[in-house]
């Protein structure tokens, strides 16, 4: 709990006094602090999220906001992998996330950087899913199944890979649509690092992003996913639109101003 504080502690003296010293703080701190959430335990991590007042809770998210800032791949991978280790707790964080300012950053803004760095690369595979069968009593993992749906054949009825990231867009529907610091949409995470599943879901949620370039490789989302060898996603996002598949895809306002800003840097 003490470790958790001291997230809020270094992120805010490195505001207030930023140099290489505090830098080099946040980033052991962020390191550090993504081995330990690895390593905690579900109860642990559940009555964190579910302290009165949200005193504990709003420092983890202030610590997990550290981690983020950090951009240290692993770290970010480690701390989502355990975010959604369990459903319960993950629905938790969502629901704290959503209503809760982290060093006056809206909570909008914060769930954008968490579906974005931590959540996309990830899927509800075999290592996250119960397969306890316990159904609405299960509070271990996530329910592969529930009573009425699971046979006497011991039939597993699997969970989409893409569950939390519905998630995450049912707590805030907008998140498909909103662009990052860099300008980047969602999809454009999800066609670089994600499954199919998770890209068709992003997509449903925003089916105009599937013409929109990233502005930092300028690649459009179709091209991201073939990059990452996803196929699927690829031949998915090319059919989302007439016009990519015509060759004729319309001029959007960021692209032509991210050609000009190009146009304008030296070579």
């Amino acid at each position: 709990e003490s470790f958790v504080g001291m997230g809020r502690l270094v992120s805010k003296f490195h505001r207030k006094h930023s140099c290489s010293i505090t830098l080099e703080a946040m980033k052991s701190f962020a390191m550090t602090f993504a081995s330990k959430m690895a390593e905690c335990s579900y109860s642990e991590l559940k009555n964190c999220l579910s302290s009165s007042p949200r005193v504990e809770a709003e420092a983890l998210l202030a610590s997990i906001r550290v981690v983020i800032e950090q951009r240290d791949q692993h770290a970010m991978d480690l701390v989502g992998k355990r975010l959604i280790s369990h459903r319960s707790t993950f629905s938790s964080f969502l629901k704290t996330a959503s209503e809760s300012a982290v060093d006056s950053i809206e909570p909008q803004t914060f769930l954008l950087d968490v579906l974005n760095k931590l959540l996309v690369q990830h899927s509800i595979d075999a290592e996250v899913a119960c397969a306890c069968h316990r159904g609405s009593s299960c509070d271990c993992k996530w329910n592969v199944g529930t009573p009425d749906n699971v046979g006497e054949d011991n039939i597993t009825v699997t969970v989409s890979p893409s569950l939390h990231i519905k998630l995450a867009l049912d707590t805030s529907p907008d998140l498909a649509h909103l662009k990052d610091k860099d300008g980047r949409l969602p999809l454009h995470y999800a066609a670089t690092r994600s499954v199919y599943e998770t890209v068709a879901c992003i997509l449903e949620a925003n089916p105009k992003a599937a013409v929109i370039r990233d502005p930092v490789t300028g690649l459009y989302p179709f091209m991201l996913a073939g990059s990452n060898e996803n196929t699927a996603a690829a031949f998915e996002l090319l059919l989302s639109d007439p016009n990519l598949v015509l060759g004729e895809i319309p001029a959007d306002e960021d692209d032509e101003e991210n050609d000009r800003k190009r146009k304008r840097s030296p070579s």
